[in-house]
């Protein structure tokens, strides 16, 4: 069994990598299907579906516009004129994929800006609300910069995940390959991609939250069976997070194994689904917090 030991910055490294694939907008449409109801709970607590006032608001990580979608749905379109939105994400791909989006859906307000949050470099009190899904672990230090850019009263709201929804059927595709492969433990990954931090616990995202200064802070854990498309659909998004896996590899045999998990992945994927044209369904695990600036 070969087995390497990457580092938690050599997994920074390699998000950042495939974050600038000019297809990452593609393969991880679908998985917005996993991240939209905890981004719908971050709209109910923010109040914005009950704008009276311009909100303006702040969307980091944006991805393909998961929380804007839902911001949008909540509030009326007769008061979309009160929106100021910015989709901020450092995959330009992602940014393109939003814009289009938008201007799709007509949404008012919206605009996209490259932005690494982990060298933010935004006006302070200048937003009334900011969204962080999903990414706060990327990014561990910015939520004291995220106060900052707050108006006094403003709202912020973070997602996180409490468990990976797709790691037993990696760990079947795993116990099936040719070769005695590594199988990194769900622990395993969440240590390299959280850096070590606890960023799957309610009390600590709580404690992070109030340490950067927010008050009235809360949080709760949510489950939610999402559709993930189909098998073939379900391992595209897949390729980014076997990335990840493969970094526990011997560097000289990822390919080929690679190549090989994928196409295990996609047989584990088709059982799990019932078919090949019906849809792989997992319950997502995450983790909701949310708190207020002082006025």
């Amino acid at each position: 069994m070969a087995e390497q030991t990457p580092s938690s910055v050599e997994f920074q490294k390699a998000v950042a990598a495939a974050w600038q694939d000019a297809n990452i907008a593609k393969k991880y449409a679908t998985a917005e299907n996993a991240t939209r109801p905890f981004c719908s709970t971050i709209v109910e607590k923010s109040g914005l579906a009950g704008v009276d006032s311009e909100a303006h608001v702040l969307d980091l990580a944006t991805g393909t516009g998961a929380a804007i979608k839902e911001l949008y749905d909540a509030v009326p379109r007769e008061k979309w004129d009160n929106l100021k939105v910015l989709g901020a994400d450092v995959s330009p791909a992602m940014l393109d994929y939003l814009r289009n989006r938008g201007a799709e859906a007509g949404w008012m307000g919206l605009e996209t800006q490259v932005i690494d949050g982990n060298t933010i470099d935004l006006p302070k009190s200048t937003y009334t609300h900011i969204f962080l899904s999903f990414a706060v672990f990327a990014m561990p230090d910015v939520l004291p910069r995220l106060f900052d850019l707050l108006k006094p009263g403003g709202f912020i709201g973070v997602t996180t995940w409490a468990y990976l929804a797709w790691h037993p059927l990696l760990a079947r595709s795993i116990s099936r390959m040719s070769s005695e492969v590594y199988s990194p433990s769900f622990s395993d990954l969440e240590d390299k991609m959280f850096a070590g931090r606890r960023w799957g616990d309610t009390a600590y995202l709580t404690s992070r939250l109030v340490e950067a200064g927010f008050t009235k802070v809360d949080t709760v854990r949510e489950k939610h069976v999402a559709g993930c498309g189909t098998p073939k659909e379900f391992v595209e998004t897949m390729s980014f997070p076997l990335r990840f896996v493969a970094m526990f590899w011997d560097e000289e045999k990822r390919n080929e194994w690679s190549a090989e998990l994928s196409k295990l992945m996609l047989e584990e994927a088709i059982k799990t689904a019932g078919g090949e044209e019906e849809q792989v369904r997992l319950e997502f695990d995450g983790i909701i917090g949310w708190g207020w600036k002082n006025e």
